[in-house]
């Protein structure tokens, strides 16, 4: 057997070993696979990458960063570090970087479409419309279309282009009737349409989907109230507390 293949051989076996270790919640164990590794292929990036996953799938996002950035910084083009490193950097909030992350990721995989739709995701949330609509329309196709074209109704709805919103909502809906952005962008749009029992019965669905949906939760608080809904008001005021308690 060659170094080549040996090489790859080991690192199958570590990434099994690291893999099952996860599964049993011990992070130390599952390091100590891809240490072992490293102490005969030192920088490795792979198995450095491997080590960040870990520490990331641990909440251990600061010495998760680390690892991505000294990725990047020995290998500028690394599409998995910078990747990762702006899925962090969006998690934390701080998406103007989050966003500089992706493009160099999309930059190094052209054709890579999750990169695009967190890209599209961070520019939404800076309400850059334009910008999220740019992004998508170059998605040709994708796994997640339900969610690009929710995230497109989003980007029209900002933009105040309420019938396309609808349009690309309705689309989200045909191809996954329970996309709960989808759900969220309909009864929005029923809601602004002083359609409230509407706007209740999609927003429930969405909130059905993502319990920790905020907007959509604040929404059917607003119903709730309009509707003289104590019960269901109370429920809605728990889970808006719950949710802006962990910002």
């Amino acid at each position: 057997m060659n170094e080549k293949s040996s090489k790859r051989k080991l690192f199958g076996q570590a990434v099994i070993k690291a893999n099952i270790k996860v599964r049993e919640g011990e992070m130390e164990e599952a390091l100590k696979c891809y240490n072992d590794f490293l102490e005969q292929f030192p920088n490795n990036k792979k198995a450095l990458y491997a080590k960040g996953m870990i520490f990331y799938s641990f909440n251990e996002t600061e010495k998760a960063s680390e690892i991505f950035q000294a990725i990047i910084d020995s290998d500028p083009t690394n599409y998995e570090a910078l990747y990762a490193y702006g899925i962090i950097k969006a998690e934390c909030n701080q998406h103007s970087q989050a966003i500089g992350y992706f493009k160099r990721a999309i930059k190094s995989k052209p054709k890579d479409e999750l990169s695009r739709i967190a890209l599209s995701t961070s520019l939404l949330i800076l309400e850059k419309y334009s910008s999220v609509l740019s992004v998508l329309n170059e998605i040709t196709f994708s796994t997640e279309r339900a969610f690009v074209f929710a995230t497109k109704g989003h980007a029209h709805y900002g933009l105040g282009e309420w019938e396309e919103a609808v349009k690309n909502y309705r689309k989200s809906l045909e191809l996954d009737p329970y996309e709960s952005e989808a759900l969220f962008g309909m009864g929005r749009l029923s809601f602004k349409a002083r359609e409230d029992k509407q706007a209740q019965e999609f927003l429930q669905k969405a909130v059905i989907q993502d319990e920790d949906h905020l907007l959509a939760w604040k929404f059917l608080h607003r119903i709730y109230q309009l509707r003289e809904d104590q019960r269901r008001a109370l429920v809605a005021e728990k889970a808006i507390k719950r949710l802006e308690s962990q910002e």
